[in-house]
């Protein structure tokens, strides 16, 4: 479990090197995964209303069910310390024109490990 969430957490983040996993195993059982990152990572761990994290924890619980095991993965952010993020000014923002003409695509391949 460790060695796939390593992998997916530093093909997402900017400071790969920064990043650690931390495991422990509780009394029942039950594995907790720990994700620690550079602080200007964790955003993009997190992703935008959780949803990078959450994937992550999906592809982790189905790798956990086949195994016959419980994983939790956790982010600890500046919350978890504490401590209250300085408050920021409102933000102006101006539409954005949708491209609908434009298209997206990926390409190529991809040398994925075999977790």
């Amino acid at each position: 479990m460790k060695d796939l969430v390593t992998y997916i957490v530093k093909a997402i983040v900017e400071k790969p090197e920064e990043v650690s996993i931390e495991e422990s195993v509780l009394a029942d059982g039950k594995i907790i995964l720990t994700i620690h990152t550079a602080p200007t990572d964790v955003g993009l761990v997190i992703g935008k209303m959780g949803k990078t994290i959450n994937a992550i924890r999906s592809l982790v619980k189905i790798k956990a069910i086949k195994e016959g095991k419980f994983v939790d993965v956790k982010v600890p952010s500046d919350r978890d310390n504490g401590s209250t993020p300085a408050p920021t000014a409102p933000v102006a923002t101006t539409p954005v024109a949708d491209d609908t003409t434009a298209s997206t695509a990926v390409t190529g391949e991809f040398d994925v490990p075999n977790f």
